[in-house]
């Protein structure tokens, strides 16, 4: 209608800039602004054209940029329920990537074979993770059924004869799976491979820098959320946050 308005901002059409990205723009109506703006334009988009004799400089972040992972992550974990922590429990995987058979994987919070009081459990055969796919692991899946209406992929502690279970990758004294609330770590390993890692509290260790962004314990009811989910930089400063609303099966940024 003849009408000039100015969308001025960082946000445009792409998904990416509307789900994963937090970003804003002005819209308004403005003759002088459109008139001004219309100029930057075609300034820089005349010298943006050959024979290029002025070199135009535009910026380029890359500090700290990681690419989209494209193998199966930690996205989610309960940390610390407010109820029976032996039972409530659980871990949540995505799949980023590839389709990708799991089965013979182990999960666990044990860096080493024999750490006291941690554990690491095996996927059982013909376990798969196909592209998109979220799954989650529980202590103990009649719990977890209770607490959100659906039963959970697999469950560590055999208490629910219906549910899949993974089977403890050795055995030594104190061999269990229990996150600790002050500070603890959770890996996924292909045979000696370790495809993925988190920790949280205390100084580096598992591979990865830990989340240190709460005061212990780790804030009951609440899990630990890597955001977006297909994002791995090994900094758990930067991958992970807190969430006060704990979500099994649906992964954040998707």
């Amino acid at each position: 209608g003849g009408e000039r308005w100015t969308h001025l901002g960082s946000i445009n059409g792409t998904e990416t800039s509307n789900k994963y990205n937090r970003e804003v723009a002005l819209q308004f109506r403005s003759d002088e602004a459109y008139n001004w703006m219309q100029t930057i334009f075609e300034h820089d988009w005349g010298l943006g054209h050959g024979p290029l004799v002025y070199r135009i400089h535009l910026p380029l972040v890359v500090r700290g940029y990681v690419g989209p992972a494209d193998y199966p992550l930690i996205s989610e974990i309960f940390v610390n329920p407010s109820g029976d922590e032996t039972k409530e429990e659980w871990i949540e995987l995505y799949n980023p990537g590839d389709a990708t058979s799991i089965a013979g994987w182990t999960l666990g919070d044990a860096i080493s074979t024999g750490d006291y009081g941690d554990g690491r459990y095996s996927f059982p055969a013909g376990a798969q993770l196909a592209h998109g796919q979220v799954i989650v692991a529980a202590a103990c899946a009649s719990d977890f059924s209770t607490a959100y209406g659906f039963n959970p992929d697999y469950e560590w502690t055999n208490c629910d004869g219906t549910v899949p279970n993974l089977t403890p990758a050795g055995s030594w004294e104190g061999f269990g799976l229990a996150l600790g609330n002050t500070s603890d770590e959770l890996l996924l390993l292909n045979g000696s491979v370790r495809v993925d890692s988190v920790a949280w509290g205390g100084g580096a260790r598992a591979g990865v820098i830990p989340f240190t962004d709460f005061e212990a314990p780790f804030p009951y009811g609440a899990s630990l959320k890597r955001y977006p989910a297909d994002t791995d930089s090994d900094d758990c400063s930067q991958d992970f946050y807190v969430s006060y609303s704990p979500s099994p099966g649906v992964v954040a940024g998707n």
